[in-house]
């Protein structure tokens, strides 16, 4: 059984605005580990599948980027998107460039860090695999260890043990109180956007449920008329209505890096009096602090974000509002 893996390394990243920009998105964005997520999704994609059968999906403006990042892992493909039409088309794109209907297809963010912890990869994504084989689109999804507000979860009550199991529905991100209750009642597990599948299973779900990305399957060369939408909406959560869609859990470290509450950097020179909560992330600058509680500071040279720290997921509103007055500073 031949397995192919497609990293998407898209989207602009705007929750890790200022340091995430057009030029620099987060999937190439140093997060303080010495090497940007994308290295990190390429060092686990050859775990899984032979360099060869590794593409990755990216636009026109990062490609030279990415293939200096996947160079040393030996992945050569890279699939430049015609236009961003966000996921549900970035990973028909990628699944169209597999030539076996029946190989297992392992799709996965290039954003995100990923490590051991009661499990290893290669035994999560090996159950993925094995379960995707019988015909199932199969997510994985991360045991919580605490009530995120921050990430979408799967619901996937049946079945004790870590064996893949049937997605009853997924939620968007909850406010505090829902997500405490999915902690309480077991059985919810954050949503990874990883998922395996076999290239004909997916091709007919897409065209069970997304019709208008047929065209991307079939190699078509103008993306102009296709919608804008997430591969979880379009495809998976159709898929999971039914009946078609199992879950694994996870036990690792996940981290997707989506604000700047789960940025792994260290804090930057700081002399802080009377000054608790605060987190500032900066080069060369040092910062003084003096009677101030709960306070992101980002200091990306050009441009300082100070902002209350339990905002950091409103950060896209800011952004926008960025946008209109600078629009150098995206």
């Amino acid at each position: 059984m031949t397995v192919h893996v497609v990293v998407l390394a898209g989207g602009a990243g705007t929750r890790l605005w200022p340091l995430s920009r057009a030029h620099r998105p987060k999937f190439l964005l140093d997060p303080g580990t010495g090497q940007p997520p994308l290295a990190n999704a390429l060092a686990r994609a050859v775990q899984l599948a032979d360099p060869e059968h590794v593409r990755i999906v990216t636009g026109r403006a990062h490609a030279a980027d990415v293939r200096a990042v996947a160079a040393p892992f030996g992945v050569t493909r890279v699939l430049v998107e015609p236009l961003a039409r966000d996921t549900a088309a970035a990973v028909a794109f990628g699944v169209a460039s597999v030539d076996d209907p029946g190989a297992i297809v392992v799709s996965m963010p290039a954003d995100q860090l990923v490590a051991s912890g009661a499990q290893t990869w290669r035994d999560v994504l090996g159950e993925a695999v094995r379960a995707a084989a019988g015909g199932a689109l199969v997510c994985v999804g991360v045991v919580p260890d605490r009530p995120a507000t921050a990430y979408g979860y799967a619901h996937a009550p049946a079945g004790t043990g870590d064996g893949a199991r049937p997605v009853a529905a997924f939620h968007e991100k909850p406010d505090a109180a829902t997500a405490a209750s999915y902690l309480a009642a077991g059985g919810f597990y954050w949503n990874t956007a990883i998922m395996a599948f076999r290239a004909a299973t997916f091709a007919g779900l897409v065209r069970d449920h997304a019709p208008s990305l047929v065209p991307v399957l079939s190699g078509a060369t103008t993306w102009d008329d296709l919608p804008r939408v997430a591969v979880e909406p379009a495809v998976v959560e159709p898929a999971a209505a039914d009946g078609r869609v199992l879950l694994v859990p996870a036990r690792l470290r996940w981290n997707d890096i989506g604000s700047w509450t789960d940025f792994p950097g260290a804090s930057g020179g700081v002399v802080a009096v009377d000054a608790d909560g605060c987190r500032v992330l900066s080069g060369d600058r040092r910062y003084a602090l003096l009677g101030v509680r709960d306070l992101l500071v980002v200091d990306a040279g050009d441009v300082v974000l100070v902002a209350d720290r339990a905002r950091d997921q409103d950060l896209r509103r800011l952004v926008g509002e960025v946008a209109a007055r600078w629009p150098d500073l995206l």
